[in-house]
């Protein structure tokens, strides 16, 4: 396991946001080196992966920290110490991710060679490092094995090259028999051809005179070998072996032999007799006559391939720390200078084969048709060509992004990451392109984003999820289309908590919550914002009446009686959009007001905002009885505004809105009877009297009686003869009041009427005289 070398939790540094997720990095099987660091004197380590502790020896991370007291600089070759702070240092000046090579002190003693990526961050007011190491201990002692023989060798076919040359001069000085100097001569090919032929290095001897190349040892003969019969230079520059981004150095080269310049060296992409593209450094000497002119050279080239890709995959380490842990998918590599594919890594699904190993363009081309329309245009702007280019001339060489695709006839969630790398080799500007599918982990993602969104105690929407909603509401669609929003609170619902406990009551929420979720329309959302106030969306509300109609339903749905005898109902409060605002917080505002103008008139019912409603200040309001309600008050009945029945106080609540309209025409009538064929006609506007409407009317009246039994106020309706009356000396009465004409009632009137009912404005102009 990783740990903090301080062990002191008190003492030690915060841990900033890399430290804190690095050791996600041990799961991957990667051979890599990371190691995080402060930016102080020592280079204080704060976490090593468990590679790179293997690496250098140790068992564990105790293990190391005991040996290295926790300063990565005393891990590091003396050396090599002011080599790595300068690096530091001009990381921080040029923000470049060049490398660095330096040597580790292993458990044992050795040093061993690492080459190093560092990415700084700044975090809780400090610098931190980040640290990518890979182990190139064997390809330098290779490489440097490699250099020394090869450094004997040169100088060894220099030093016969020389002796040929001195041989050759002798004798003309002395004019001694040709046949000695070709028994020179002779001597010194065939100790030539033993130098050679003791190395793998590729040799070729160029004839001026010839225009010929002559491969040198086997190695040699094996890598010319798909070039059969004479090898000129124009049969070489034609074929296939040199890549079309090296031909222009290779033209440079042969252009410096030529014209007799001793000495020169490049770096070209060939294709070996496996049918590989590598990469070969090619240095070469001229022999001249005594004219000082060019005779042949001699050119030796070696592979770098494993050199030069080891340098680009210490720069691909930003892969580790933006995208986690999945598994690759696939990875491709393009050539954008030139547009073409290089490699790839990982088996490309079938229906991109094709178009992915052609060019980088084709490729981005085919993948834009399977990004879904929602994200196309964010994908078309990150990867499209001339945008990576302008975006790496300013400094940008990577991003990941996220992207849904149709893959397989399903939408699937991919993460893509891509970093630009400037070839060291030939300065071309490469793309490493990592895809990966993710659809599994935004599904969790997705889960998470849900339950942030989820009210905890009744399981629907909260309010994040409602402001989220409504500001998510296309701009057209907020200004021109009818949408509102009711405000809604559960009347009385402080003595459920009181009663039946707290756990009780949260059940009634539930309950309640799940019972609106289902009776509202489904592009519609209900939230709760909190304690028992619940509010409902209405995507459309254009058409009134059948708006009226739902939130009739909703206040019958929610109303239920529990036990002990305790009744919980909903009163609403409604705003539209655009009469009473264009934006969620104006008509959250009125539909507040709204709410509080119906629980203030008996509760159980809806009002709609009007601007003649006064904010809630509690100064001007009137109460829903002017006159002191007490335990001993009785029947009260409100009639100026919203109809209502109050019993002791407290509404009555009539859940069929029929009974409820029955009940209000009686209270119109002033005691006088009423017929079925009056009740038709005013509960059923249009609909003449008939079977049908006759067991409507009985069916109401039954209603209207059991709903006035269980507050034993069933003789609040008087029958004679099948004719209905009120029986006003049960019931006090803001109608009969002001009807009356004592100055004390002349304030109760206050211009409206039964809103609840049309029937309702007949009754207007005659109070209005008595104004």
């Amino acid at each position: 396991m990783n740990r903090p070398i301080i062990n002191d939790t008190a003492a030690a540094p915060p841990l900033d946001e890399t430290t804190a997720r690095l050791p996600r990095l041990n799961e991957l099987s990667i051979s890599m080196g990371i190691l995080h660091m402060i930016l102080d004197e020592a280079c204080q380590a704060l976490f090593l992966n468990d590679y790179l502790i293997s690496e250098l020896g140790y068992e564990s991370w105790h293990d190391l920290t005991c040996s290295t007291g926790g300063s990565f600089l005393s891990c590091i070759h003396p050396e090599d110490v002011n080599f790595f702070q300068s690096y530091l240092t001009s990381l921080r000046k040029l923000r470049h991710k060049n490398s660095c090579t330096c040597r580790l002190r292993s458990k044992s003693g050795e040093f061993l060679w690492f080459e190093i990526v560092a990415s700084l961050s700044v975090d809780y007011n400090k610098e931190f490092a980040t640290c990518f190491c890979i182990n190139i201990s064997q390809s330098v002692k290779q490489q440097q094995d490699e250099e020394k023989a090869f450094a004997v060798l040169r100088e060894e076919l220099e030093t016969i090259m020389s002796s040929m040359l001195g041989g050759l001069q002798a004798s003309r000085n002395t004019k001694e028999n040709p046949l000695d100097c070709m028994s020179v001569l002779k001597e010194a090919v065939q100790l030539f051809q033993i130098v050679v032929g003791s190395t793998n290095k590729i040799i070729a001897k160029y004839d001026f005179k010839e225009d010929r190349f002559i491969p040198v040892g086997s190695s040699s003969k094996e890598f010319f070998s798909k070039l059969p019969g004479p090898l000129t230079l124009n049969r070489l520059m034609e074929s296939n072996m040199i890549s079309s981004e090296s031909m222009k150095k290779m033209h440079v080269l042969l252009d410096q032999m030529s014209r007799g310049i001793p000495k020169g060296e490049m770096n070209i992409r060939v294709l070996s007799a496996q049918g590989l593209w590598q990469w070969y450094h090619c240095a070469y000497t001229t022999v001249f006559d005594i004219n000082y002119l060019p005779v042949y050279s001699i050119i030796f080239c070696e592979n770098i391939t494993t050199i030069h890709e080891n340098e680009l995959a210490s720069r691909r380490f930003f892969d580790y720390m933006k995208v986690g842990t999945r598994k690759i998918v696939i990875n491709l590599e393009y050539n954008l200078t030139l547009d073409t594919f290089e490699r790839s890594h990982g088996a490309i699904p079938s229906c991109y084969a094709d178009a992915f190993t052609k060019s980088y363009t084709e490729a981005f081309e085919r993948m834009s048709q399977d990004v879904l329309p929602k994200y196309r245009n964010r994908f078309r702007s990150c990867f499209l060509l001339d945008n990576l280019l302008e975006r790496f001339e300013k400094g940008i060489n990577y991003e990941v992004n996220e992207f849904m695709i149709t893959f397989g006839g399903e939408p699937v969630w991919i993460r893509v990451l891509y970093q630009i790398l400037k070839d060291p080799l030939t300065s071309f500007m490469n793309i490493w392109i990592s895809c990966r599918d993710i659809q599994a982990e935004k599904q969790t993602e997705l889960k998470l984003v849900e339950m942030a969104r989820i009210d905890e105690v009744t399981g629907i929407s909260n309010r994040a999820a409602l402001m989220e909603r409504v500001m998510n509401r296309p701009e057209a669609s907020i200004r021109e289309m009818s949408w509102a929003i009711v405000m809604l609170d559960v009347d009385g619902f402080g003595r459920v908590n009181d009663i039946l406990g707290h756990a009780y009551g949260d059940s009634v929420l539930k309950d309640i919550a799940q019972t609106l979720k289902l009776v509202i329309a489904p592009e519609d959302l209900v939230a709760r914002i909190g304690g028992d106030e619940f509010v409902i969306y209405v995507n459309d509300f254009s058409d009134l009446d059948a708006a009226k109609e739902r939130l009739r339903i909703i206040l019958a749905a929610v109303y239920r009686e529990l036990k002990t005898g305790i009744k919980v109902s909903i009163s609403a409060g409604v705003a539209f959009c655009p009469c009473d605002g264009n934006n969620f917080e104006t008509l959250y505002e009125k539909a507040d007001i709204a709410l509080y103008h119906a629980k203030l008139t008996g509760r159980n019912k809806y009002v709609i905002y009007n601007n003649s409603m006064q904010k809630i200040d509690g100064s001007t309001m009137i109460t829903p009885i002017d006159e002191a309600i007490s335990p001993n008050t009785g029947v009260y009945i409100r009639t100026f505004g919203y109809f209502e029945v109050f019993l002791n106080g407290e509404a009555i609540p009539i859940q069929n809105v029929k009974a409820k309209e029955l009940l209000a025409l009686l209270v119109d009538r002033r005691g006088g009877f009423v017929s079925p064929g009056d009740i038709i006609s005013c509960l059923w506007e249009n609909e003449p009297v008939n079977k049908v409407t006759l067991a409507r009317c009985r069916k109401v009246i039954m209603l209207l009686r059991n709903a006035l039994s269980e507050y034993n106020l069933e003789d609040l309706i008087e029958s004679k003869k099948g004719l209905r009356r009120l029986n006003t000396g049960m019931a006090h009465c803001d109608l009969y009041n002001y009807l009356s004409g004592k100055p004390e009632y002349a304030h109760l009137f206050n211009g409206v009427y039964m809103l609840n009912y049309s029937w309702g404005e007949l009754m207007l102009s005659e109070l209005k005289t008595c104004q």
